[in-house]
């Protein structure tokens, strides 16, 4: 149906060096900074009002939000998905066929620090715009297609790679969701689950689609993964239906959440947070249940009234869910260190990097054989002041013939930890030429 107009799983972050122009490995890159505090944990987007606005993510009942970007000089029409990467709100929309990009903690008719569109861009009506390795995955409703831009992409650009055509299977679709080298696509009109490899480009098959009378889906439109599960809305039925992850074929549902007392009507989008559910209604309402649920149950609570603003809510993004965790932690991870490189030395090796922040308490260094494994080799390392010094570590236990990976644990003041850069030292070289790149990965200590 097409109307008129996304846990608490900690994520190890792995920056990966290239050194001498090969590539150990990498996935893609990152942008945008952490920047000042985002002011709600709860963003919506609202299709009827072209407008974003944000919640505390324990509202409950008519609540103002805190936020609202709403006006001429916004440029949001149709706001379909919204998507908050670093300090940076990602605003998907459908009727102009855009995506414009605003400081996550705007409010108020202001304009977009930057906006993709154009006829090279290849958008036709695009639901959302998920950020996953330095990319920005959106779906188009009306092209039948995956987009894929970079995260720093600005005006009339072309993207990077675009999925598309008949062998595709895409029918409409809706939501996407990035995780684990794979995108999951709600196909809206294909009633359809439909999963791609990250990198795929042109006319090509997915991997795996869940599709068929036992899905029990007629028209899912937002999807989100979390816990080896796919949360799908569908807008038609007004459920929540939960695959395995690694479903494929026309398979039974583990659980699915549907009937009166679950007051879901015309569901768009959803995100899975701390043992929650959140989706958005198009009759104006925000509900959210157990993780668990099955059924039909009623909400734990409902965002819903006239003092919340909500017009046709669609898209939805949790400051704090697996996403946004992950990607706040690699925007904070960028800026604890920078320059880092390494050198070979009569003994060893010796690490070094300069410091960007100067709320940290200190470093550890930890090495591994082949990128897991990993084992603590240095005591606190006190950093130096934030002013471009370096901060030191030499390895002595280095063999000339062995190679290494290494990581920096950050100890941030709040005693929280953000694991920072892995950098490979292959035996006999120095760092001549390095460039970065990021990567998302689960790191076995």
């Amino acid at each position: 149906m097409k109307k008129s107009n996304n846990l608490k799983h900690f994520r190890f972050l792995t920056f990966f060096l290239v050194l001498a122009g090969c590539i150990v490995g990498c996935e893609g890159g990152g942008g945008g900074g952490v920047g000042g505090g985002v002011n709600g944990d709860l963003f919506v987007a609202n299709l009827n009002s072209d407008n974003v606005s944000s919640f505390n993510v324990d509202d409950d009942g008519d609540v103002a939000p805190i936020t609202n970007i709403v006006g001429a000089n916004t440029q949001i029409s149709g706001a379909g998905g919204v998507f908050v990467f670093g300090n940076e709100a990602f605003i998907a929309n459908r009727n102009n066929d855009s995506i414009t990009v605003f400081n996550a903690d705007d409010d108020g008719d202001i304009a977009p620090q930057r906006t993709i569109a154009g006829a090279n861009t290849g958008l036709s009506r695009p639901d959302e715009a998920f950020i996953a390795n330095g990319e920005i995955f959106v779906p188009n409703q009306d092209g039948n297609s995956i987009t894929v831009f970079n995260v720093n992409d600005d005006g009339d650009v072309a993207p990077q790679r675009t999925i598309s055509g008949a062998n595709t299977n895409l029918n409409s679709p809706l939501g996407v969701f990035v995780v684990g080298g794979e995108i999951f696509v709600a196909g809206n009109d294909g009633g359809n689950i439909l999963v791609f490899n990250v990198n795929d480009d042109g006319d090509i098959a997915p991997q795996r689609e869940i599709i068929g009378a036992n899905t029990l889906l007629n028209d899912p439109s937002g999807i989100f993964v979390a816990g080896g599960e796919i949360f799908v809305v569908d807008e038609i039925l007004s459920s929540i239906t939960v695959f395995n992850v690694n479903d494929d074929g026309d398979v039974a549902p583990q659980r699915r959440i549907v009937g009166a007392n679950t007051t879901i009507s015309g569901p768009e989008g959803i995100s899975v947070f701390s043992g929650l559910i959140f989706n958005t209604n198009f009759n104006n309402t925000v509900t959210v249940f157990n993780q668990n649920d099955d059924g039909n149950v009623a909400p734990q609570r409902s965002i819903v009234g006239n003092n919340t603003g909500l017009n046709g809510p669609f898209g939805i993004f949790i400051i704090g869910s697996i996403v946004a965790k992950a990607e706040k932690k690699l925007q904070l991870a960028k800026q604890s260190l920078s320059n880092m490189n390494f050198q070979r030395t009569v003994r060893g090796v010796k690490l070094r990097w300069t410091n960007s922040r100067q709320d940290i308490l200190g470093y550890y260094v930890w090495r591994a054989k082949k990128g897991e494994n990993y084992e603590k080799i240095s005591p606190l390392l006190i950093p130096t002041n934030a002013n471009g010094e370096y901060t030191h570590f030499d390895d002595q236990a280095f063999p000339e013939t062995e190679s290494y990976y290494y990581k920096i644990q950050v100890l941030n003041n709040d005693r929280s930890n953000t694991w920072d850069r892995a950098i490979f030292a292959r035996s006999a070289q120095s760092s001549k030429r390095i460039r970065e790149e990021y990567k998302l990965q689960h790191t076995k200590k």
